[in-house]
């Protein structure tokens, strides 16, 4: 279950990245007005926007759960 959960983050965060590069590819094109930050750029900071809470979280539940085995 825990693969399977880290799975999906992951996925949602690459599907992040690609989506924030291309809207900032489809905005710098689109008329006079440049972004200072390359495409790259963006899709990294919607990656680590999406990944960073959800390791955060499950590392709260790794350090702070009750143990399952006894």
């Amino acid at each position: 279950m825990d693969f399977l959960l880290l799975a999906a983050a992951v996925a949602l965060a690459s599907f992040g990245f690609i989506a924030g590069r291309l809207r900032a590819e489809q905005f710098s094109f689109s008329g006079d007005i440049h972004p200072n930050s390359r495409p790259n750029a963006h899709g990294y900071f919607v990656l680590m926007w999406s990944l960073v809470p959800v390791v955060l979280v499950a590392l709260g539940y790794v350090f702070f759960s009750e143990g399952t085995s006894r």
